[in-house]
């Protein structure tokens, strides 16, 4: 059973340089292959059900955290916030975590390949080939978060 490794990590707060949004992807990754990506539901004990989509990128996983699940008709839009980086282990990984912050449960929501269509440091225009995900969604930088949304 593998544990998470940021025992401290706080999913709504984050103080780490993740909010970078897109701007540490090479170029060169952009209109190249398709990638793969989880979302996963994440009943954690201290902040509760959130749902956390993980895109494939540079060799490691780009991660926001949502209150929600991802919409899956055009015209809803879920506010969610960048989060550190993870390893690409989490991809596939389904189980319980037993310490830290984000103790609790975690099993696969969606999962799939995506790729990408447009990307700026403040949106990414993105086309997901998931069982639930499926066609083309936008990440636009919002405030101190991100809007994702079905097109």
């Amino acid at each position: 059973m593998q544990e998470e490794s940021h025992s401290t990590h706080n999913i709504f707060v984050c103080s780490t340089p993740a909010n970078q949004g897109f701007l540490s992807v090479p170029r060169e990754e952009i209109h190249v292959v398709r990638h793969r990506f989880a979302v996963h539901e994440h009943n954690a004990r201290r902040a509760g059900l959130h749902y956390d989509l993980r895109l494939e990128m540079s060799g490691v996983l780009k991660d926001w955290a949502f209150r929600k699940p991802p919409p899956l008709e055009p015209g809803v839009k879920r506010y969610g916030v960048q989060q550190e980086d993870h390893d690409l282990h989490w991809l596939d990984f389904e189980g319980e975590m037993k310490e830290g912050y984000g103790a609790g449960t975690m099993k696969i929501w969606d999962k799939g390949e995506y790729e990408v269509l447009e990307m700026t440091p403040e949106k990414a225009v993105l086309v997901f080939y998931g069982s639930k995900l499926k066609g083309k969604y936008v990440m636009l930088k919002f405030k101190d978060g991100w809007l994702f949304f079905k097109v």
